[in-house]
């Protein structure tokens, strides 16, 4: 909720949260607000693999107030913050990583999994998700050559960009579209850069 009668949320907006508890969490703590979107099923096995979700923005705790409540402010907010959203400890994002000089040699091939905001058409410097994590050896900075196989038997497959990791789980990792030809889409086949 709030103090005021809104029923959406946006920068400089004061809020208030709860957490299943107060314990290790102070005024000037950051906080990533986010909303569940979607379960995530591969595109090739159809098994699911995660949930999709959307980062609405970043609030800063300023007071605890009960036991049960503090009191935040919106820091930064990318889409509409509502009541019921929910969330996380903000951490730093991690940096992209420049091109290594001589990359490890890895046999590595996956698929994209899915694409911010459930879009068909993506491009440069949008975010994909990828079904590789580091159980696959993946790292952040690898980079991804993006393809589809060609519908024509006997004919060379299509290469459609390039991604570069820079979130890493165990089985799963985001990347930005570094390069572009085509547009990407879920559902493309990766291979490591070699």
């Amino acid at each position: 909720g709030a103090p005021e009668p809104k029923t959406i949320f946006a920068y400089d907006d004061i809020l208030y949260v709860k957490t299943p508890s107060q314990e290790g969490v102070e005024p000037g703590d950051r906080f990533l607000i986010y909303k569940p979107v979607k379960r995530v099923r591969h595109p090739d096995t159809g098994s699911t693999v995660g949930r999709l979700i959307k980062v609405l923005g970043i609030l800063q705790i300023t007071a605890k107030d009960t036991e049960d409540v503090m009191t935040a402010r919106v820091t930064l907010s990318f889409d509409a913050i509502a009541k019921g959203d929910l969330i996380t400890p903000y951490q730093e994002p991690t940096l992209v990583y420049p091109r290594k000089e001589a990359p490890e040699p890895k046999d590595i091939t996956g698929f994209i999994i899915e694409v911010v905001d459930g879009r068909t058409i993506n491009a440069q410097i949008d975010i994909v998700y990828l079904d590789l994590g580091t159980a696959d050896g993946v790292e952040p900075g690898d980079r991804f050559t993006v393809y589809v196989d060609s519908q024509r038997r006997g004919f060379p497959r299509k290469v459609l960009g390039e991604v570069q990791v820079f979130l890493v789980k165990e089985r799963t990792s985001t990347a930005i579209v570094k390069k572009s030809v085509d547009v990407l889409a879920k559902g493309d086949r990766i291979e490591y850069k070699k």
